[in-house]
This record gives structure tokens, C-alpha cells and sequence, in this order.
């Protein structure tokens, strides 16, 4: 611990690193980025201009947690963060690229600012803000973050296992400001079922959560100033025992994508009524992850069934789907053009053309 507190005001690793250009398949539908040492990657994000992709994970036999962020065009590693002692999960920049926050398996959120110095790119580590364990709690680990969109709020969740039943609960989503990071504004949601994900909506006015346990799975709407939280979209009828329920809200604020346990439905966010339900080839078949693309023309999905799909949000048809074992996350690039999939704990993430994917 008293490692990862030196480094949080100094400069955090500047590391050019001359590695081979992306490395395109046969087809060239899709292009590999690789983290170094073929080390674990759990989740990754695009920055809001499209040139960086940051993944979070780990690296070598100790499990340490580390930040890969490549250069999108030319697929090098242009920085790398690695002072965590523990795993790194969620990971997300702030609207205007300038912060970069990652959540840690050692009960904090690390946030990064990007600064450049003598002309190089590094991230200064700017704060640590922690998550306290409970009396009676075994243990507590950030889960999920999101900025809002005019990034004066940065929104954490936690979870951590109940000591009585052993089933990991919602320790409550902390709302930070930006601009100081000196304490959580406020908690909302502590409790329940734990939070599987998290958007803003109406202009950073509401935050949308998605919660799990077992069966139970709901998407809730908190009014970011009062508090005032309220269930929206209960998918009881639709929805099974299986995958953390996921979301994406369009990019013009319109429409949500939730998917879970055996289902993935599309919704207007005013009215909260379920405007389209997708259907999956198979009924066996759960969403594990979803993202809009800029537009909202196009859908991606990752399922439980090892494939990934793009689904016209208009006729709900499917437009494409590929393969690829174990993958949990699909994320659009900002202008669209490029797809991100993650297999969950590998070490490569794949950006695919678009375009070539819908030529089919």
C-alpha cells in the first residue's frame, strides 16, 4: 500500500514501446492488439477522440494490476501503468479525454490526468479514491465507474460479499466530483442486489444502474441530485438466472440497450416502454455486453454463446455475427468506423472494420 501511495504525485510510467503494427487477419476484418507479455486484459475503452484504447488487467505471476494504452492507428503501446498491486477492472476517460479512471482490486479508483511534457504524453495520478470495508465485510472491490457526460461527476460502484450470506451486495455508487476529488458528493443504492452496470442519462441529471442477483434483474433510475431512486424496467417476464445484466444508452439519450439472463430489449427513455425485443438464435443464449454505435443505427451484442453481433436497432434484424471464444465486451470506436472486442482475461483485444463486417 505505502507503494501505491508514493506514486500519487509523481509522473506515472512514460513508456514508448516499439512493438509490430497491428497485426491483421487473413480476411482483414479485424486487427490484434496485444498487451505486453501476453498478460490478462479485463475490460478496455476508447478515448472520446478515438486515438487511445486503454486496457485494464494484470500482469505476470502476481497478479499485479496494469493500464495498456495503445496508439489505435498504428496498434503501439504509447504508455503503460503498472504500479497497482492488485488487478484492475473497470476502466473509463472522462468526456473530454483529459482523465483517465481506473477501478482496482485493492478497494480504490485511481484517476489520471493527462498532461504532455516536453512534448511526450504522460498520466499524472491524481487521486486515490478509496472504498472502506464495512463491519463484518470479508471484502470490498470497486466494480464499476462512468463520467458524466460533462464530466463534473465521476459515478463508482462497489460490491462486497455480506457476511451473513456469503452473496456479494451493493455497497452503494458514490458520485465525485471532478474538479477537487476530496470527498463522494453523495451514495445512492447501498444495499441490494450489486451493480453490473452504470450510465448517465439526461445530461448527467440521472444515472441508470442494471443490477443482478440470481434471477433478479432490473434497471433502476436515480436522480442524481435528490437521491430518489426508482425501478424502470423490470424484465422479470423476460428475463432468467444466467449473465450480469448490461446497458448502453444511445449517443442522442433516446434510447437504451439492456440485455441479460436471456434476453436484450431496446427502450425509450422517457417513456421507459420497451420499444423492441432482439431475439437470439438460440433462447439458451444470454447478452453479456452491448454498445451503440454513433449514429444509433447499429447495435453490437457479445453473447454467451461465443459470438458477437451487430443488430439494426430499426428492423431489429441481425446484420452480422462472428465468433470469438469467450468474449464479453463490444465497444464502437467514436466515429464508428472501427469495433472493439474483448475475450474475457486475454490478452489480445481485436478492432474490427465495420464496414467489412456489414459487406455481408
Amino acid at each position: 500500500m505505502n507503494q501505491l501511495l508514493a506514486i500519487r504525485r509523481r509522473l506515472i510510467v512514460v513508456c514508448w514501446m516499439a512493438v509490430a503494427p497491428l497485426s491483421a487477419a487473413a480476411d482483414e476484418e479485424y486487427a490484434t492488439l496485444a498487451t505486453p507479455g501476453r498478460d490478462p486484459c479485463l475490460q478496455v475503452a476508447f478515448s472520446p477522440d478515438g486515438t487511445l484504447l486503454a486496457g485494464a488487467g494484470e500482469y505476470g505471476k502476481s497478479q499485479k494490476g496494469q493500464v495498456t494504452i495503445w496508439n489505435v492507428s498504428t496498434g503501439e503501446i504509447v504508455s503503460r501503468l503498472h504500479d497497482f498491486p492488485i488487478y484492475c477492472g473497470s476502466i473509463g476517460f472522462s468526456p473530454d479525454g483529459g482523465q483517465l479512471a481506473v477501478a482496482s482490486g485493492e478497494r480504490a479508483i485511481h484517476v489520471f490526468a493527462r498532461r504532455l511534457v516536453r512534448r511526450r504524453l504522460v498520466w499524472e495520478h491524481i487521486a486515490r479514491l478509496p472504498r472502506e470495508r464495512r463491519p463484518g465485510d470479508r471484502m470490498v472491490a470497486p466494480d464499476r465507474l462512468r463520467f458524466s457526460p460533462d464530466g463534473s461527476l465521476l459515478a463508482c460502484s462497489a460490491y462486497g460479499d455480506d457476511p451473513k450470506t456469503g452473496q456479494s451486495v451493493s455497497l452503494g455508487v458514490q458520485l465525485w466530483r471532478t474538479d477537487n476529488y476530496t470527498a463522494p458528493e453523495r451514495t445512492v443504492l447501498p444495499g441490494g442486489p450489486w451493480v453490473s452496470s452504470l450510465r448517465f442519462l439526461d445530461d448527467g441529471n440521472q444515472l441508470l444502474i442494471a443490477r443482478c442477483c440470481g434471477p433478479y434483474q432490473a434497471l433502476h433510475c436515480i436522480d442524481v441530485h435528490s437521491g430518489e431512486v426508482r425501478e424502470v424496467l423490470p424484465v422479470a417476464e423476460l428475463a432468467r438466472d444466467g449473465t450480469q445484466p448490461v446497458l448502453d444508452v444511445s449517443p442522442d439519450g433516446e434510447r437504451i440497450a439492456f440485455g441479460g439472463g436471456g434476453f436484450l430489449v431496446l427502450a425509450d427513455t422517457k417513456s421507459m416502454q420497451i420499444l423492441r425485443q432482439f431475439r437470439f438464435p438460440s433462447p439458451s443464449d444470454d447478452c453479456c455486453g452491448v454498445s451503440f454505435s454513433p449514429e444509433g443505427r447499429l447495435l453490437a451484442s457479445s453473447g454467451s454463446d461465443h459470438m458477437f453481433r451487430l443488430w439494426d436497432t430499426v428492423t431489429g434484424d441481425i446484420l452480422c455475427e462472428r465468433q470469438q471464444n469467450m468474449v464479453h465486451q463490444v465497444q464502437f470506436s467514436p466515429d464508428g468506423s472501427l469495433l472493439a472486442t474483448l475475450a474475457f482475461g486475454t490478452p489480445e483485444v481485436r478492432l474490427w472494420d465495420v464496414n467489412r463486417l456489414l459487406e455481408e
